[in-house]
């Protein structure tokens, strides 16, 4: 079996390509000119450059797989117009060059963001799949523009889009931001309040998105891949507990909460 992965060089979809690659499938990597190929190296993954401009330019890239996982995007940008280039318009045109050239794809699974739902409006009306969309950054939005390209194509190919959040685990440089300034003894906690968050493992991650890549039922589904929401207070106290245990210069103050 063969499938196409998007994003392979991040945090992310490097995790999925060797959840795969273990799980005995023929691995094809699309990477752009200028990308950071450190965790594709000594891996028998097939490499394929593109640059997502056109249909034609993934021909390559699509031709021939079983399953295409769709996870390469921008997750920083100036302005709403760049964001929707580099999710909606790659997307559209992934899917495009899909219908073209090998229509008779077992799946096409997008991964989305919770970001594209938006934040619950209280702690006992926790946002779900059905729950409907409010994204309030541009990031959400463009995210939740390409999720409506991906349900267009349902009825020319099986479709399913999966929705993270936070993810942590080796490899990461985003949350690890947080966990720096953990370890110097603040808590970067805004406002008052208990404030929540939905977290997840890299590890897991890889495994839900393989799942519902290969299930049938997982057909034209929308899915949430996350863990029970978590407290900051209790994420950043236990965080503290392990910095002092494995580094003896941890600061003993009392966090400091950032207002």
């Amino acid at each position: 079996m063969k499938v196409l992965i998007t994003g392979a060089t991040g945090f992310i979809g490097s995790f999925v390509a060797e959840y795969f690659l273990n799980e005995g499938f023929d691995v094809r990597c699309t990477v752009r000119p200028i990308s950071n190929l450190r965790w594709l190296k000594d891996k028998p993954f097939t490499i394929i450059e593109t640059t997502f401009e056109t249909p034609e330019s993934l021909k390559e890239a699509v031709q021939e797989v079983d399953y295409i996982v769709h996870i390469a995007g921008t997750i920083a940008e100036f302005n709403f117009q760049d964001y929707l280039r580099g999710n909606r318009d790659v997307t559209y045109n992934l899917l495009r060059a899909t219908e073209i050239y090998n229509p008779s794809i077992k799946k096409f699974l997008f991964v989305s963001s919770q970001t594209a739902v938006g934040p619950s409006l209280a702690l006992d009306m926790p946002v779900d799949e059905t729950t409907e969309c409010n994204p309030i950054t541009r990031y959400g939005r463009s995210k939740l523009e390409a999720e409506k390209e991906v349900l267009k194509f349902k009825d020319i190919f099986p479709v399913t889009i999966v929705r993270l959040p936070a993810v942590y685990g080796p490899r990461d440089t985003s949350l690890v931001d947080m966990f720096r300034i953990v370890r110097k003894g603040i808590a970067p906690i805004i406002g008052f309040g208990e404030k929540y968050i939905s977290i997840i493992h890299s590890d897991d991650v890889a495994r839900g998105i393989y799942i519902a890549t290969t299930s049938e039922r997982a057909n034209s589904e929308i899915f949430f891949l996350s863990s029970d929401k978590k407290s900051l207070v209790k994420i950043f106290v236990l965080l503290r507990h392990i910095f002092k245990f494995f580094s003896p210069t941890f600061p003993k103050k009392v966090f400091r909460k950032k207002k």
